[in-house]
């Protein structure tokens, strides 16, 4: 169950001030903003309110559009439906028939609805990413003020994430810390903390490369049985990510561990990334139907219940086959192999003649190196984009660019705290618009393939129709995504960020 915890930030505040704050000193990504109107309605005896709901309208601030009724109780959406007309609703009598509509009518009956409230509000969504842009804690600031501008509060909510307790409880945590005395949210910068010296960590690069590969095992592991059981699908993306780090971290060990064995396992984790791969993309399709469907106007959402059922037909699909080759006899031999050898102490065990060059060098030296070739890749691949490259480019820069940052936070203790944060952030930039730009290129071509199939299903033109405004949606996504990708390259390739990694990559000289 979802926990929700508001603050309401004391005085007129800056949202701006209150926006850089949460993303700089709490270290939020911003998702998305909205500036819009609201109008609050209720019964003339707030009835919905007095059952810990509210209702309004809510319409773009720029007077586009006709806008939505929402219904939120105790801080989740329960019912959004898109509304035909400019007028304000005086009653519940066209909302449908779904089972959300009919537990609000139960609650305000057929009483007239008056406004009880006119705001003008900038909401702000925010997310807490783990290392692989996953949000594991949700946060919503809504910054509203009367129309006439007498009055405005500003309200942040914090939302739990299923299997994020912790991450809930710590950020809950420092801002009530900062905020139980009464204290502006924007009144002081971030404390600075002393970054970790250079080089800090392992002595030999051998020693580096198997507590990092060994990282990585006890992720897999742990997530593996959940994965199998399939009631979280959470389980699926967090084993993919313990296997692509691990295939980097595979092909950055060139001379730190002999070829045979690198290589033989680098293809057993290519094929472990293969035949998990397509029920992740079921898990994604199915999740973004969701969005596609509250994205169509009333019939229009039923009109996708054929493709809901392809989605799910897909998803079952996919899954019987990759618990099959999960339980296959090469899935066990090489999960034993893997095991056996991350535990041979004899096997990481070199002496300063072992044919190995880099595996007795400083972890810091070899670590460092591999960094900056991959650097100088991403750095060449996005110089070289421009409005015409086709789509496959944007997209092998996209991994060049998460094969820099796998190897940059899997080594991370090695590097300078301060440096490694101002890099991350400008490359964590970069890839959040490669990624948009890729998510919706491959939401487009499965949409498109899918309605092909329905159309030889005999499925009904309403259904077809409705997929096809989908695709056109999705294409202004993938267009909005390529525009700003030269801002994000341009920073990322910037005389800044540029220093940054330098000292990022060199040690003081009093280590040398």
């Amino acid at each position: 169950m979802t926990e929700i915890r508001r603050f309401d930030l004391a005085g007129q505040q800056d949202p701006s001030a209150i926006v850089d704050m949460l993303t700089d000193r709490f270290g939020l990504q911003l998702l998305g903003e909205e500036q819009v109107t609201r109008i609050v309605i209720d019964t003339a005896d707030n009835r919905i309110a007095a059952a810990g709901g509210v209702l309004e309208v809510r319409r773009s601030a720029d007077g586009f559009g006709s806008g939505s009724l929402i219904w939120t109780c105790d801080g989740t959406q329960r019912l959004r439906i898109r509304l035909s007309g400019t007028e304000v609703p005086t009653t519940l009598s066209d909302i449908g028939d779904s089972h959300q509509a009919e537990e609000l009518i139960g609650i305000a009956g057929t009483r007239p609805l008056v406004a009880a409230s006119a705001n003008r509000s900038g909401l702000f969504s925010f997310g807490k990413l783990d290392d692989e842009d996953k949000t594991v804690v949700r946060v919503l600031l809504d910054c509203s003020s009367t129309l006439d501008g007498s009055s405005s509060t500003n309200t942040i909510e914090v939302q739990s994430r299923r299997g994020y307790d912790e991450e809930y409880r710590i950020l809950l945590k420092e801002l009530s810390k900062r905020l139980k005395t009464g204290k502006s949210l924007v009144a002081t910068a971030p404390t600075a903390t002393a970054p970790a010296a250079p080089g800090a960590g392992f002595n030999s690069a051998s020693q580096a490369w198997r507590e990092a590969l060994r990282s990585m095992a006890e992720v897999m592991n742990s997530t593996f049985t959940g994965m199998l059981a399939g009631d979280d699908n959470e389980f699926l993306h967090d084993f993919r990510i313990g296997v692509r780090r691990t295939r980097v971290l595979l092909h950055e060990a060139e001379g730190v561990i002999a070829d045979e064995r690198r290589l033989h396992f680098a293809d057993e984790f290519k094929w472990l990334g293969e035949i998990t791969t397509p029920t992740r993309d079921a898990d994604v399709h199915l999740d973004y139907f969701s969005v596609m469907a509250a994205g169509l106007l009333g019939k229009a959402e039923g009109d996708l219940a054929p493709l809901r059922e392809l989605l799910l037909e897909r998803q079952v699909a996919c899954r019987t086959q990759m618990l099959a080759d999960m339980r296959s006899e090469r899935r066990t031999r090489f999960a034993t192999e893997w095991s056996t050898f991350l535990a041979d102490d004899q096997a990481w065990s070199l002496s300063l003649d072992d044919p190995l060059v880099d595996a007795t060098k400083p972890a810091f030296t070899v670590i460092a190196d591999r960094a900056r070739t991959v650097w100088r890749h991403v750095q060449h691949d996005g110089r070289l984009i421009t409005d015409e490259s086709i789509p496959t480019d944007l997209h092998d820069l996209r991994k060049e660019a998460k094969r820099l940052r796998y190897l940059l936070e899997s080594f991370a203790p090695q590097f300078h705290a301060k440096s490694l944060k101002l890099v991350k952030k400008s490359l964590r930039s970069m890839q959040d618009v490669l990624g948009e730009f890729q998510d919706a290129e491959v939401q487009a071509t499965t949409l498109a393939v899918m309605a092909e199939e329905l159309v030889a299903r005999g499925t009904a033109a309403p259904t077809i129709l409705a997929i096809e405004r989908t695709v056109e949606h999705l294409a202004v996504r993938s267009l909005n995504a390529r525009e700003q990708f030269s801002a994000r390259f341009n920073d990322f390739d910037s005389r800044s960020t540029r220093r940054a990694f330098k000292r990022l990559t060199q040690l003081p000289e009093s280590s040398r």
